[in-house]
């Protein structure tokens, strides 16, 4: 019998916060197949520590921050889950990420609503909007700018590198053309393949899996596309999606993420953030800072609500 959830893990620090979330999806899910990409340039890692469910990349990528080696180290990671493991959905992780759901609630919600995929992900076309360097504030991926900056940084021709952009410390979106005619002659897109991006975060099943690892002349299109452009992770799995007909897709990636007051990355939960998490649907949260007993209390809170609901639902 195949499992019905695995896990893939990208990482590059933080290796106690990683063992401690792999000891907790044990004990949720019963020993689920769970792979890890380590970046191990960055920071040891000893993996005689982890549980035996749990299998390392041996030939790992060095990775940097929104670039395509964060899509190749998470394509190994899920080519080995499906070789060795096969189960019936997968969820994508950070070392930072935590389940605020109970095991069932969360296969319970994964089987029963019609899905193949759930994924943040919206259609990105040229609005004719000026580009604005002031970030997206606290709506983030949902913000009315968003298409236009995605479509800058994807589709757009851009005028500097991505890493002259950063050692110019300006944003490379703003520096590009966005003529028709040369997106049609020097990108994939066209009037019948489109661009698609949001949160990177989803979690999908195995007909998705299979899609993501299929190479085809499709795929390996947009990988040399996205090659050349940052943060690829949020746009490359979604454009291939939003171009292959057929799959039923929520636009709920099921993650929480409080991006208040925030720029580049959501805030940090902590415990003042409790109440919000119990209150939510979502499966994952994150970010979260290494607290050992904040998240023993977390896993307690979750537990306690899905045994009152239960209760209620009986009366």
């Amino acid at each position: 019998m195949k499992p019905p959830i695995g896990f893939v893990l990208v990482t590059y620090n933080a290796s106690e916060q990683s063992l401690f979330l792999c000891e907790r999806l044990n004990a949720m899910f019963g020993n689920p197949p769970i792979v890890i990409h380590h970046d191990f340039s960055k920071t040891p890692l000893n993996t005689a520590v982890f549980p035996q469910n749990v299998q390392f990349i041996e030939h790992w990528v060095r990775t940097h921050w929104g670039s395509s080696t964060v899509v190749d180290a998470q394509l190994r990671a899920l080519r080995r889950l499906y070789r060795t493991a096969d189960p019936d959905w997968f969820v994508p992780l950070s070392s930072t990420d935590y389940p605020i759901q109970t095991a069932d609630f969360i296969l319970r919600n994964l089987y029963e609503n019609n899905f193949d995929v759930y994924m943040d992900l919206r259609r990105i076309e040229d609005l004719g909007m000026p580009f604005l360097d002031e970030g997206l504030g606290e709506l983030a991926f949902h913000h009315p700018r968003f298409p236009q900056c995605a479509f800058n940084r994807y589709v757009a021709i851009p005028l500097i590198s991505p890493k002259m952009a950063k050692r110019l410390r300006t944003p490379s979106e703003k520096w590009c053309l966005r003529s028709r005619a040369l997106t049609r002659r020097f990108t994939p897109f066209n009037d019948s393949l489109h661009c698609y991006a949001g949160d990177s975060w989803f979690t999908g099943n195995r007909r998705f899996a299979h899609l993501l690892l299929e190479e085809t002349p499709f795929s390996k299109a947009l990988h040399r596309h996205y090659r050349s452009r940052s943060i690829p992770e949020e746009a490359l799995h979604h454009t291939l999606l939003g171009n292959s007909p057929g799959f039923r897709i929520s636009t709920d990636n099921k993650r929480y993420t409080d991006w208040r007051g925030c720029y580049a990355h959501p805030r940090i939960l902590g415990r003042d953030d409790f109440s919000r998490l119990l209150q939510s649907t979502h499966h994952f949260a994150r970010k979260f800072f290494f607290d050992p007993e904040m998240l023993r209390d977390l896993d307690e809170a979750v537990t306690r609500k899905e045994i009152e609901k239960t209760v209620g639902d009986l009366r």
